[in-house]
């Protein structure tokens, strides 16, 4: 696991050109109630906000084809900021893969005047950047009640979405192709048009529990070769 120190995470507010940046001091460990992702209250806009990000990669970055990643994921209900947890390109240079799970507080479980209830998934075209499939999907349950699981499960021909254990319909127009992190962040930009409402005037925490990965490697055409469920890394 690597915390983001200092790096942009999330996209530039297209009000002001507000950016967040990764803060390890937003980063918190709670014994027996794993990470928290926090984005400080209080907060102005007009240059750079902080927020929270950690990712996951593996040897080579993960040097695969496909993966399932599963998180353990409490949602404030807090406005203001995005939660998400996302697979996202290694080669920033020469490919734009990214698959994400985001969620908006304002419309997890209403509607709002931005966006239909629910969760925002999007597949990202990994040989266009700008280009990209994307829908909303209503949560079953309160997601700020307790834990849940969220997942990615990336195949060499299609991902599927997840939300405690049950496939929610998925993006299908792509699909990543090239080797990927594994990232959880946490920010806000105060761009309202994105975010549904201003900059948080008190904490705003989004809590990890646990993230469990299957992964092949690259030189694999299988991601089940040689390996079984209980062999499988808790990180």
């Amino acid at each position: 696991m690597t915390i983001v120190d200092g790096w942009q995470i999330g996209s530039e507010s297209e009000v002001d050109g507000t950016t967040a940046q990764g803060s390890p001091s937003n980063i918190r460990f709670a014994p027996g109630d794993g990470i928290q992702l926090v984005v400080p209250g209080g907060q102005s806009t007009g240059g750079e906000t902080t927020g929270a990000e950690i990712y996951f990669s593996g040897d080579d970055d993960f040097g695969m084809t496909s993966f399932v990643a599963e998180a353990e994921l409490m949602m404030s209900a807090s406005p203001g900021t995005c939660q998400s947890m996302f697979t996202f390109t290694a080669d920033f240079d020469t490919s734009s893969d990214e698959q994400d799970i985001e969620v908006i507080a304002p419309s997890m479980m209403k509607d709002t005047a931005i966006a239909k209830a629910g969760v925002q998934l999007t597949n990202h075209n990994p040989e266009e950047s700008g280009e990209n499939d994307f829908m909303i999907q209503p949560f079953p349950r309160d997601p700020t009640i307790g834990y849940h699981t969220y997942c990615i499960a990336w195949l060499d021909d299609s991902v599927t979405y997840g939300f405690d254990g049950v496939p929610w319909k998925s993006p299908t127009k792509y699909v990543s192709i090239n080797p990927s992190f594994i990232i959880l962040n946490h920010w806000a930009t105060g761009d309202e048009a994105f975010f549904q409402a201003p900059m948080p005037a008190e904490d705003v925490i989004m809590k990890a529990k646990s993230l469990r990965v299957w992964y092949k490697a690259a030189a694999s055409s299988d991601p089940s070769d040689g390996c079984t469920e209980a062999d499988a890394c808790v990180i």
